[in-house]
């Protein structure tokens, strides 16, 4: 074999893994969450959920320094997870969730007809996986 034919095959095929590797890396991008951006030592907000009632969510958080903060998180539904990238918490806030039938944390539709699991995962989200009663 020819030092040029070599060559060519050699660039084929540095091209090629390339390629493949963007295109790869381009297609793990479009299922994955939003990109999480917060401060070090804290994680965004992501919920799956399940199967419950709700469409809103109100999360309370208060930190070790006393500092106290409530956010209303829309647009999630039944059988659909939803990440918030702008509302983020680290592991050593207090925090609570309290699930709403109402699209906008309305009161009188609070509901207690589900239970859930909070875990840290690897892209910086707090996920909370909610289950219906």
């Amino acid at each position: 074999m020819s030092r040029s034919f070599r060559k060519r095959i050699a660039g084929a095929l540095t091209v090629a893994a390339l390629a493949g590797g963007s295109l790869t890396l381009a297609a793990g991008e479009a299922s994955a969450s939003p990109n999480c951006t917060s401060p070090v030592f804290t994680a965004c907000v992501k919920i799956v959920n399940q199967n419950t009632e709700a469409y809103s969510w109100r999360i309370d958080v208060t930190q070790p320094n006393g500092h106290r903060w409530t956010r209303c998180l829309v647009g999630n539904q039944p059988h659909e997870t939803s990440s918030w990238t702008n509302v983020w918490f680290s592991g050593s806030d207090r925090m609570s969730i309290k699930a709403y039938r109402g699209r906008n944390c309305e009161s009188w539709s609070v509901t207690d007809r589900w239970w859930g699991e909070w875990t840290v995962t690897r892209d910086q989200y707090h996920m909370l996986v909610a289950y219906g009663r």
